[in-house]
C-alpha cells in the first residue's frame, strides 16, 4: 500500500474520530464535502502529474471565461446538492445497526452518484447551447446508468481529462463522506 493511500486513510479516520461526538449539521456537511475530496486526492497521488501539467489541451480550456465560470458553477452546485442529498439519506441508514447501515448507505450513495453522473451531460449540453447557439436541441444522454463510464472515472488514470478526474474524485469521496455521516450516533442538529 502506497504512502499516499496510508496518509489518505489516516486523514479519513482522524476526521472520523474528531466527528464522533459532534452533531451533524448542514454547515458541517458542506465543509466535509471538500475534505472528502482532499482525502481522495491524497490517496490518488498518481493524478498529481496531470494536475501539475495543467490539463493542457483539455476541452475546459477551449471555453471562454463565461463558459468556464458556468461549468464551475454547475459542477459546484450539483456536487453540493448531491452530497447534501447523500448526507440526508445517511440519516435514514443510521437507524440501522452500523454494520448493516454503513455499507448499504455507501452503496446507495455510489449508485445515486452514478445515476446523476450519467444524466449530467444533458445539463452541461444545455449550458453549451447558450455558449454555442448553433447546437441543436437534442438528448445527449444515452442511458440512465452508464456503468462503463462510471468505472472509467473510478480508475483515476494518469492522463485522464479534468472532468474525469474531478468526477472520479467526487465518486470516491462518497466513501469517507458516508463514513463520517455514521461517525456519531447522537441526534442531528437541525441547523
Amino acid at each position: 500500500m502506497g504512502l499516499s493511500v496510508v496518509l489518505s486513510l489516516g486523514l479519513a479516520f482522524g476526521i472520523w474520530a474528531f466527528l464522533r461526538h459532534k452533531p451533524m449539521s448542514v454547515r458541517l456537511m458542506i465543509v466535509l464535502v471538500p475534505l472528502a475530496m482532499v482525502v481522495v486526492l491524497i490517496g490518488a497521488a498518481n493524478i498529481i502529474i496531470s494536475i501539475k501539467a495543467g490539463y493542457i489541451g483539455d476541452s475546459f480550456w477551449t471555453l471562454g471565461t463565461g463558459g468556464r465560470v458556468g461549468v464551475i458553477l454547475i459542477s459546484t452546485f450539483g456536487l453540493t446538492a448531491l452530497f447534501l442529498a447523500i448526507g440526508w439519506k445517511s440519516k435514514l441508514f443510521k437507524r440501522l445497526p452500523i454494520w448493516v447501515g454503513l455499507p448499504m448507505d455507501a452503496l446507495v450513495g455510489i449508485v445515486t452518484f452514478a445515476v446523476f453522473y450519467s444524466i449530467s451531460p444533458q445539463i452541461y449540453y444545455t449550458l453549451y447551447q447558450f455558449i454555442f447557439p448553433y447546437l441543436p436541441n437534442q438528448v445527449v444522454v444515452k442511458q440512465l446508468l452508464d456503468v462503463e463510464k462510471v468505472l472509467q472515472i473510478a480508475r483515476l488514470v494518469v492522463g485522464g481529462s479534468l472532468s474525469d478526474h474531478l468526477s472520479g474524485i467526487a465518486l470516491w469521496a462518497i466513501l469517507p463522506f458516508t463514513l463520517w455521516m455514521h461517525a456519531h450516533r447522537v441526534p442531528d442538529d437541525p441547523s
